[in-house]
């Protein structure tokens, strides 16, 4: 368990702050995107549906 946390600590400081930051922000930006088109998907499923 110390193990695998110094190697990630060690994976960490490689990678730098920066990069690492600006990859969970891309992260979270990909799912607020799919995820905003997953409920834009079903209320277009619904008022078709609601419609007819």
């Amino acid at each position: 368990m110390d193990q695998h946390r110094i190697e990630e600590n060690r994976a960490y400081r490689a990678t730098g702050n920066r990069g690492f930051l600006a990859w969970e922000k891309k992260r979270k930006e990909l799912f607020a995107y799919t995820t905003f088109w997953v409920m834009m998907d079903v209320v277009n499923e619904g008022s078709i549906t609601n419609e007819d």
